[in-house]
C-alpha cells in the first residue's frame, strides 16, 4: 500500500513542474534588487515591435571572474525577454576560430567597433598563453547596429573591483544599446544661454552624458521666443 504522505509528496512535485512548464516566473530576493529591471526598462521592450539580437562577445574558455559576468548578462538578457518576445541573444568566443587569419580579422573588426580587447595569459604545462578576451556586444535591429564594451578597464586595476563594476551596469549597457538600434529619432534639448548661466566641467559632462540619448543645442534667445522652436525640452541652469 502506497504511504499517503509519499503520494501527496510526489503530486505536488508533479503539479509544481507542470506549472514551472508553462509558466516562467522569478523572484528578485537581492537586498538591492539588482536583478529587477527599471520601469523605463520595461517600457522600452514593451514597444519593440521587431527582433532584436544581442551578440554577446563572451563566452569559452574564460577566466572564472569573467564567467560571473557572462553568468549575469545572460540572466539580464532573460529578464529582458520576460518583457518582450522579440529579444535573440547568442553568446560568442571570437578565439574559437580555428583559421588564423579569419580570427584576426575579427579581433580587428570588434576593436573598430569599439570593442576593446583585454589580454589574458594562461598558464599550462609551464608554458605561457596569451589570448584576448573581447567583453563586448553588438546589437542588431532591422538595418541598424550598435556595439559597446562591457567592461571598463580603465577603472581599477583590481578585476574584481572592474568586473563588479561592470555587473552592476550590464542593465543600462544593454538598454543604451537598445535605444541606440531602435529610437530613430532623439529629442532635441535646448540650454538657454545669454542670462548668466554657469558653464562649467559639471555642465560640459552633463551634456556629453546625455548627448547620446538627445540632441543638444545652446540657444540664445534675445528677445525671439522663435528661437525656441524644434525644441523638446529647454534647460536654464
Amino acid at each position: 500500500m502506497i504511504n499517503k504522505n509519499l503520494l501527496l509528496l510526489f503530486i505536488i512535485v508533479t503539479l509544481i513542474n507542470f506549472i514551472s512548464f508553462y509558466n516562467f516566473f522569478r523572484k528578485d530576493l537581492t537586498d538591492d534588487k539588482k536583478h529587477s529591471i527599471s520601469n523605463a526598462s520595461k517600457k522600452l521592450l514593451n514597444e519593440l515591435d521587431d527582433i532584436v539580437y544581442f551578440k554577446v562577445f563572451l563566452h569559452g574558455d574564460i577566466p572564472i571572474e569573467y564567467q560571473s559576468l557572462q553568468r549575469e548578462i545572460k540572466y539580464m538578457l532573460d529578464e529582458f525577454r520576460m518583457y518582450s518576445k522579440y529579444i535573440e541573444y547568442d553568446f560568442i568566443d571570437p578565439s574559437a576560430v580555428q583559421n588564423e587569419e579569419y580570427q584576426m580579422q575579427m579581433y580587428e573588426s570588434l576593436y573598430q567597433k569599439g570593442i576593446q580587447p583585454i589580454p589574458h595569459r594562461k598558464y599550462e604545462n609551464n608554458k605561457v598563453e596569451e589570448t584576448w578576451i573581447f567583453p563586448g556586444i553588438t546589437t542588431i535591429y532591422r538595418n541598424k547596429e550598435y556595439s559597446a564594451s562591457i567592461i571598463n578597464n580603465a577603472v581599477s586595476n583590481n578585476i574584481d573591483i572592474t568586473i563588479n563594476n561592470s555587473i552592476n551596469k550590464i542593465e543600462n549597457i544593454l538598454t543604451k544599446c537598445l535605444r541606440q538600434v531602435t529610437i530613430n529619432k532623439k529629442p532635441k534639448i535646448g540650454f538657454i544661454n545669454g542670462h548668466g548661466e554657469m558653464v562649467n566641467q559639471s555642465i560640459i559632462s552633463f551634456k556629453n552624458e546625455i548627448s547620446e540619448y538627445y540632441d543638444i543645442a545652446d540657444v540664445t534667445i534675445n528677445g525671439q521666443l522663435i528661437a525656441l522652436d524644434n525644441l523638446d525640452c529647454i534647460i536654464i541652469n
